[in-house]
């Protein structure tokens, strides 16, 4: 019913099986990884505290969520 109703919409529901990997969630997710680690490999320190490493992470989500996709759900980004 919930499926129907999103379709009504105009909009594609995508259900994935809780074992499934997404291939946009787990790109982002690289992403994310990939510059949280060039991040700290950039600073001269062997060790970092956890609210640095909090901070680092907060930056990377921060600016790839700060644009929004080309192809992104709302009308108004495409």
């Amino acid at each position: 019913m919930l499926k129907k109703t999103i379709e009504a919409v105009g909009s594609m529901l995508n259900i994935s099986r809780c074992d499934e990997l997404v291939p946009e969630v787990e790109r982002y997710i690289q992403t994310r990884n990939e510059r949280v680690w060039e991040t700290i490999n950039k600073l001269p320190f062997e060790k970092l505290p956890p609210s640095i490493i909090c901070g680092i992470v907060y930056n990377a989500v921060f600016w790839l969520t700060c644009f929004p996709e080309i192809n992104g759900i709302h009308p108004k980004c495409r």
